[in-house]
């Protein structure tokens, strides 16, 4: 039984890192930092312990290229003063992925200077003093599924950058969602299926530069678990932003006017909350076979749909139960009871 379980952890690990990667553990910003500088393109680091209370920045790339750092759901927080970074990609720290970790009471959570081609995703920066991540003149650089939230300045500082991504991210709770501060040079951002809600979502200084806040209306679940991904969602402290109160006289979750942010910036798909009844998938307020199609197709094909009105019978997962509850309850309704949460 030993060896079987062995066996798979094996199997397992091969699965999530590429073959032939070294795997080193770390325990401490310092053994972090220098198992980083130590490793080669292709190598990985995984925070093995939270990491609290740090003065001064913590995980160090250093010029380093071609890592993996995996947080592991670890904390890295530091002592709440005004210095340090939780994570910093000093100048040419390229092609990095750091993902799956929280860093909270730096001067900045994620610090990257003249660094390219880095992947952040899966984190959550959140109560840090400044900036909860600060890009500094990098180009295509992606940062998805990031949580931004509460940082006393800027969730996201964007600053003299070329083809920056922001998506599939919560940017809330910050004086200002994303800062971007352009220069003549920059080449256009790419922000699109995020959700701000900020004292000021969007602030810019310096060159306004065309940044692209969409893509292309396209199947799929967004942030907001609609059917379409194509732009933001754009709310406010007193739930009164764009989003929270645009029309949408199709029901699509797609408000029916673009969101003009400044002149050159415009969100051509800006998201919205559609209110569907259990069970309605089409949203026409009759319950009926074409519910039951869309909701077949969602569980055989991946079809998107409303899933808290696809859920039908209230339990943790949308599948073929939900399907007999949902054609009895055509045949019957008041017997077979719909009981969406």
């Amino acid at each position: 039984m030993r060896v079987y379980f062995i066996a798979i952890l094996i199997i397992l690990t091969l699965l999530v890192y590429p073959t032939g990667a070294t795997v080193y553990n770390c325990n401490s910003c310092s053994d972090c930092s220098q198992k980083i500088q130590n490793a080669i393109p292709g190598d990985i680091v995984i925070l093995t312990v939270d990491i609290t209370n740090q003065d001064g920045t913590c995980i160090e790339f250093n010029g380093t290229d071609g890592i993996i750092f995996d947080g592991n759901g670890h904390l890295i927080s530091g002592d709440s003063d005004l210095s340090g970074y939780g994570i910093h990609l000093s100048r040419n720290s390229d092609n990095n992925i750091i993902k799956n970790c929280e860093t909270s009471g730096f001067y900045d959570g994620i610090y990257s200077f003249y660094s390219n081609n880095n992947i952040m995703k899966d984190v959550e920066v959140k109560l840090n003093k400044q900036y909860g991540i600060y890009l500094v003149s990098g180009s295509y650089n992606i940062l998805t599924h990031i949580f931004s939230l509460s940082n006393s300045v800027t969730g996201i500082y964007i600053n003299n950058c070329s083809s920056t991504t922001v998506n599939n991210s919560y940017i809330t709770d910050n004086n200002i969602g994303i800062n971007i501060n352009g220069d003549d040079g920059n080449e256009a951002n790419l922000i699109y299926n995020n959700y701000f809600n900020n004292e000021n979502d969007i602030n810019f200084s310096g060159t306004v530069n065309n940044n692209i806040w969409n893509i292309n209306l396209t199947p799929g679940k967004n942030i907001i678990h609609g059917l379409y991904v194509g732009g933001n969602f754009w709310s406010g402290p007193s739930g009164q932003g764009f989003s929270n109160t645009c029309t949408d006289n199709n029901g699509d979750g797609i408000c029916d006017e673009s969101y003009e942010i400044i002149a050159g910036n415009i969100d051509h798909f800006p998201l919205t909350y559609v209110y569907v009844e259990c069970g309605d998938l089409d949203a026409n307020t009759i319950l009926g076979y074409n519910d039951l199609q869309l909701l077949l197709g969602h569980i055989f094909t991946g079809t998107p749909v409303y899933e808290y009105a696809a859920n039908v019978d209230g339990k943790v997962n949308i599948n073929i139960l939900d399907t007999r509850l949902m054609m009895n309850h055509i045949f019957d309704p008041n017997t077979y009871q719909l009981n969406c949460e």
